[in-house]
């Protein structure tokens, strides 16, 4: 109807249209690039990082030190013991009781029943358990880095998506304005272009409100080295390492996953306690040596100095140990159920990660074959608009939709990769692939 009232606007509005709209639609058929930055790091420069002092793994760190005193000293005997004695009497004496008598021993116990070896074993079971979870802390860490620099690229590349619709809004507007001002469009269109473009504005401020907030959380997740990390995290989403088979994955697990050998060394010194409490009462004997120095009575008592030798013997009478023995075999057994839970629920969520990996990868995939749909609803809505055949709001619909299926796509990806990150969790180690 515009072109028939007003046909010389209408030419030149066409001619307008086919000079933006190549432009318009080339900007919004292909991803738009984000921009160019000098400085950038990887998955891989980030884990390195990382292995630097983390204030997380300081702490392990320390446990295993200790762990490591902890043999040595369970290993040793104790210490000998140096006795003073003065006794004085006040009645019949064969001693001077002017002087009266000193006397000084030493009393060593002797392991007979070998508790210091089987306390050592015990400690040595301890500190593997501990080097095993300094080993697990350290692959903490690194796999909290792995998922909150997904969530970085995420949020670095929905920014670009979100920067790319708003350029395209703003050619939109242009394109807009210059119909309304032809008369081939009405007012209301460049109001309505207008709120498009104000949205789109919001949408790019959310987004890099949400690349600070996941920055932040990065820097958290690779601690005081992350300062180093500067610029654009660089990956490629839609790559990702191959998974090895679910029942390899299993099977692997217990050599895998730290925490769970951790948990067979408790096993071990909750055992080698046992020993220990079989023998603790009665651990050995204790043997005393020492002289006795007075002044008697005669001559055969001027300057008395006697040596003494003693032998004690603990009698478990009162207490033969049974119910510590069997103390520490109930938490052997205990140590030893909880570690067969924890192999149960390792299994478990490998298998349930494993299975979200297939599915999530299997719906990008599909998401990703309607790329060209998506090239071919612009073409058309934008060749349709340019010829009055629909009104801005289909236009503007049209868009939208593609750049909600372009972030929809990124979602899937980040997802995919998110549920790599978790699998690699569960089994403890990650794996190197495209994704690093």
């Amino acid at each position: 109807m515009c072109r028939e009232r007003n046909t010389p606007w209408a030419l030149r509005l066409v001619a307008l249209a086919t000079l933006l709209t190549p432009r318009f639609v080339s900007a919004q058929s292909a991803p738009v690039a984000a921009p160019a930055v000098e400085e950038g790091f990887t998955l891989a420069d980030a884990l390195r990082a990382v292995t630097a002092e983390h204030p997380r793994l300081a702490s392990a760190r320390s446990l295993l030190r200790a762990a490591g005193h902890d043999v040595e000293a369970a290993g040793l005997w104790t210490n000998p013991q140096l006795g003073a004695v003065y006794m004085r009497s006040f009645g019949f004496t064969t001693f001077d009781p002017a002087i009266g008598v000193a006397q000084l021993g030493v009393t060593q116990q002797i392991e007979t029943a070998g508790v210091p070896t089987y306390r050592r074993r015990a400690a040595g079971h301890e500190r593997t358990a501990a080097r095993l979870d300094l080993e697990g802390a350290r692959r903490s860490v690194e796999l909290r880095v792995v998922s909150a620099f997904v969530r970085l690229v995420v949020a670095w590349s929905r920014r670009a998506v979100l920067q790319g619709s708003l350029a395209q809004t703003e050619r939109l507007v242009t394109l807009v304005n210059a119909r309304v001002e032809a008369g081939a469009a009405p007012g209301y269109e460049r109001t309505r272009a207008a709120l498009s473009l104000a949205d789109a504005r919001a949408a790019l401020g959310d987004a890099e409100a949400e690349g600070s907030l996941a920055r932040g959380a990065f820097d958290v997740a690779v601690g005081p080295a992350a300062s180093a990390l500067r610029g654009q995290p660089r990956a490629d989403l839609d790559a990702g390492p191959a998974l090895p088979p679910l029942t390899h994955a299993l099977d692997e697990l217990p050599s895998t996953r730290a925490d769970l050998g951790a948990g067979r060394a408790r096993v071990q010194a909750a055992r080698s306690r046992v020993d220990v409490a079989r023998r603790e009462v009665a651990p050995g004997i204790q043997v005393y040596g020492g002289l006795l120095v007075g002044q008697g009575y005669g001559e055969q008592g001027q300057r008395q100095v006697d040596f003494m030798v003693g032998v004690t013997v603990p009698l478990p009478v009162v207490n033969g140990g049974h119910e510590a023995a069997q103390a520490a075999e109930a938490r052997a057994m205990a140590a030893r159920e909880d570690a067969d839970a924890n192999l149960i629920e390792a299994r478990q969520r490998v298998e349930s990660a494993w299975r979200e990996v297939q599915q999530r990868r299997e719906t990008l995939a599909a998401f990703r074959t309607h790329d060209a749909e998506q090239e071919r609803l612009l073409n058309e809505s934008s060749a349709a608009y340019r010829d009055g055949r629909i009104a801005v709001q289909a236009l503007i619909d049209a868009y939208d939709t593609v750049r909600d299926a372009r972030l929809r796509a990124l979602d899937l990806a980040g997802a995919a990769r998110e549920a790599e990150a978790r699998l690699w969790e569960a089994v403890g180690l990650f794996p190197a692939g495209p994704s690093r």
